[in-house]
């Protein structure tokens, strides 16, 4: 929870002797010593973020996180990189890393970009001659049809990235999915913000369309995928403009973490 008195989150290490931390404080996992240091760290960063404790705008203090985590300050500096590349905090001169917080125009710019770049994965994966295609595909389809059914908002999100992300490596293009990732991850950070406030998401309905498209790429009509993926992504991003007009998007918080 963000204490609005100083309006900041403290960061602290799940163990055995943390104490005196607020419940919502809690970050989700412990520094393991058998993952690389500044990636582990990365990954807590990230579910802070993922899970709304940090909120867009917010500022993060280096020297507390790495005070918290018991960490120096360059591994979490090296952390934060990891995250900038990722698109989920941006660096500014003499002011440090803040949460990243999209405009309403970035966003429009972004899934304009986005639609054509993965219209071209999805095209690209139905031509795939991976053996594992259909395997793959459809486990990743599964899971989200799961997650609508049990209409678990952040787990729904998690496993939609997941879905889309295997369609990215189908494609077989590194360089489209490192461009999608970084254009993606920013994009579901704002779903999981802010679109899930918006009750009127359906979430069957929405694993429904990514079912149509898993079956356009599973067809291996290359044109078929294309159109199907043009569809889809632009019938979601059609609500999404819909809830960032509502919302008058951006509303900064200025916090501190």
């Amino acid at each position: 929870m963000m204490k609005k008195k100083s309006k900041s989150v403290d960061v602290a290490v799940i163990s055995n002797a943390a104490t005196g931390m607020n419940r919502g404080d809690e970050l989700p996992y412990a520094i393991q010593p058998t993952v690389s240091l500044p990636d582990k760290v990365a990954e807590v960063l990230r579910e802070m973020i993922l899970s709304g404790k940090w909120a867009p705008g917010d500022r993060i203090v280096e020297t507390r996180i790495a005070r918290q985590l018991k960490v120096g300050q360059p591994t979490v500096r090296e952390a934060l990189g990891k995250l900038e590349e990722a698109g989920m905090v941006r660096r500014y001169p003499n002011s440090g890393c803040v949460v990243t917080q999209l405009s309403a125009q970035e966003i429009s710019q972004m899934f304009s970009v986005r639609i054509e770049l993965e219209c071209l994965a999805a095209a690209l994966a139905a031509t795939s001659t991976n053996p594992q295609k259909r395997t793959l595909l459809n486990a990743a389809l599964a899971k989200l049809q799961q997650a609508a059914l049990e209409g678990a908002v952040e787990d729904y999100y998690r496993v939609d990235f997941n879905f889309h992300k295997t369609i990215w490596q189908l494609a077989e293009n590194q360089f489209l999915e490192k461009f999608l990732s970084q254009l993606v991850i920013p994009l579901f950070n704002f779903a999981i913000l802010e679109l899930t406030k918006d009750k009127r998401m359906d979430f069957k309905a929405d694993a429904s369309a990514h079912s149509r498209l898993a079956k356009a790429i599973l067809s291996g009509d290359p044109g078929h995928a294309r159109e199907t993926a043009k569809t889809v992504l632009g019938d979601f991003w059609h609500k999404g403009l819909t809830f960032v007009q509502e919302r008058k998007l951006p509303h900064r918080r200025n916090g501190i973490v």
